[in-house]
């Protein structure tokens, strides 16, 4: 052996060790075994039932190299399995130049967190970052617009299926779905009128009408219509307009008070999915204002049985918080109630009086006046909260008016990831997901 020493511009670099006989010291550097498998790009959130996208698992050597020269067999498996998940197509698949490729990989049904599993002879196994995968079925309707002109709208939850179901100038708002999904109910301008989910058969049903629900044999829609400026009133009507019954009159309006001194009132009403009961914000003024000089309010969320009765407190009460709790939504069990707290997080609580409720982390919108929370809506599993971010752009030279964008999200119950499902323009409100049918 002897060391080769150079010296370049006065610095001393050691070139190495060689043999004074054998192989060119500078030969290619030869791969080394693969060791190693990994998931190098997290799969791409999916629909259950159809191929999943950029499906791929790498080997690596044990410098973290891609091992180029591994060709074996890899197979893969589903870790994070709901009740009844099955992972479909062919879960095994040669590597090619160190990357084997997945190409008609399926998930059985949908839901917020699945984790793929890697293997292979003799080397360490891998897990794939959680994907969501969601049902093409699945559907939501919503309204979206400005003060002059909006419209209810129907998507699949992957932005995908973008319909104008029916415009009006003015404000639409409160789409309902019917339990078989084939209609929808919804308010234009103070009116009530009911419409097929492809946009046919337009029917104004009635009017002075807010806060509409579908009847269990979907031939009937309840609605809440205003009495005076302190009183509501619950009615019931046939689904073609007729036959119309009155069934209670609860002693809150839910106008909103211009005066400053009480009652209260309601907004944000909404039933139960078996309609025996409904959930509701309740505001109220605060002799404080803010910064500006306006007079604040404090809000939140009540629930109490159809006919009035036995209306009760349901998120915690704090006094020294303005604004408050807001937009309650019933998951389809009827068990809990998701809510916009007055920090601007989503929470859940359970119905039972005297729950605490659990706050969703990852959703945390700050409130600085250039965008809000609007709407929600649970997924009918029950494993996913839509929620509705409203931006609202400042009037210029070339935009004299207000511009509204909207980004409607989907954030996972059980894994707390947010993820945005699209984007309109104007104010996406109000949104109802589709129930799911037999």
């Amino acid at each position: 052996m002897r060391l080769l020493i150079a010296i370049t511009l006065g610095q001393l670099a050691i070139l190495g060790c060689a043999e004074t006989t054998g192989p060119d010291q500078n030969r290619a550097v030869q791969p080394r075994k693969p060791v190693a498998l990994s998931f190098d790009v997290r799969p791409m959130d999916g629909l259950a039932g159809l191929p999943l996208v950029r499906v791929a698992v790498t080997a690596h050597d044990s410098l973290g190299r891609i091992a180029t020269s591994f060709s074996g067999l890899v197979k893969v498996t589903l870790s994070t399995n709901h009740a009844g998940d099955t992972l479909q197509g062919t879960l095994t698949a040669n590597a090619v130049a160190g990357v084997a490729r997945f190409v008609d990989l399926r998930v059985s049904n949908a839901g917020p967190a699945f984790t793929l599993n890697a293997s292979a002879d003799g080397m360490r196994p891998a897990s794939s970052t959680p994907f969501a995968v969601t049902s093409p079925a699945d559907r939501v309707a919503f309204a979206c617009g400005d003060d002059s002109l909006s419209g209810i709208y129907v998507a699949n939850v992957d932005g995908s299926g973008v319909a104008l179901i029916v415009s009006d100038t003015g404000w639409l708002s409160q789409p309902a779905w019917s339990r078989d999904g084939a209609q929808l109910a919804y308010v234009a301008n103070g009116n009530l009128w009911t419409v097929n989910a492809d946009g046919t058969n337009r029917t104004r049903i009635a009017t002075q009408a807010s806060a509409p629900a579908w009847s269990s044999g979907d031939d009937r829609v309840m609605f809440a219509r205003p009495v005076g400026t302190t009183a509501t009133e619950v009615d019931d009507i046939a689904a073609n307009g007729t036959a119309l019954v009155h069934e209670a009159t609860w002693p809150i309006s839910f106008t909103p008070s211009t005066s400053l001194a009480p009652p209260p009132w309601g907004e944000d009403l909404r039933w139960s999915p078996d309609g025996q009961h409904v959930a509701f914000t309740l505001v109220r003024w605060q002799a404080a204002t803010d910064p500006d000089g306006f007079s604040l309010t404090t809000s939140r969320v009540y629930v109490m049985n159809r006919d009035g009765t036995q209306g009760h407190l349901l998120s915690p009460y704090r006094d020294s918080v303005a604004y408050g709790d807001q937009t309650p939504a019933w998951s389809q069990d009827g068990r809990t109630i998701a809510y916009y707290t007055a920090e601007n997080a989503i929470a859940t609580i359970a119905v039972d009086s005297g729950a605490v409720p659990s706050q969703l982390a990852d959703w945390q919108f700050s409130a600085d006046g250039n965008t809000y929370n609007s709407g929600l809506a649970w997924s009918p599993d029950g494993r996913q909260i839509a929620a509705a971010r409203v931006t609202v752009g400042q009037p210029s030279a070339l935009e004299p008016v207000a511009v509204y964008e909207s980004t409607l999200w989907l954030v996972g119950r059980e894994d707390r990831l947010l993820r945005a499902a699209f984007f309109m323009k104007g104010r996406i409100h109000d949104i109802a997901w589709r129930p799911r049918t037999p």
